[in-house]
């Protein structure tokens, strides 16, 4: 989750009305870049993905002992999904999001 580091994990997707669940995902990007190509890979294999952006949303806020630095990126996916006992799942121009953000509290 990334806040309060629990074993709890969000890193699933949906294929077919059923929720599959995704081992531990990297996300390769360049920070200071969003709309640079994005790599996006898990540790079992099921997701390796690349994500183009077109679009950027920026939000930056300094309060001292508070701050965030927060980008949406609206772009399309594209790669492949490897669901367990299941035929590979070609993603081609699937549009959506990505999102980076730092926050100090």
């Amino acid at each position: 989750c990334g806040v309060n580091e629990t074993s709890f994990s969000e890193n699933c997707y949906w294929l077919d009305g059923e929720l599959l669940q995704v081992g531990g995902v990297h996300f390769q990007f360049n920070r200071d870049e969003p709309l640079q190509p994005w790599r996006i890979v898990s540790g079992d294999g099921q997701v390796e993905l690349e994500f183009r952006g077109h679009g950027l949303h920026r939000e930056q806020l300094n309060l001292g002992l508070l701050a965030s630095n927060f980008k949406q990126v609206f772009g399309c996916f594209q790669g492949v999904l490897r669901p367990p006992g299941r035929a590979p799942v070609l993603i081609d121009n699937l549009w959506g999001f990505v999102e980076d953000q730092y926050v100090k509290w």
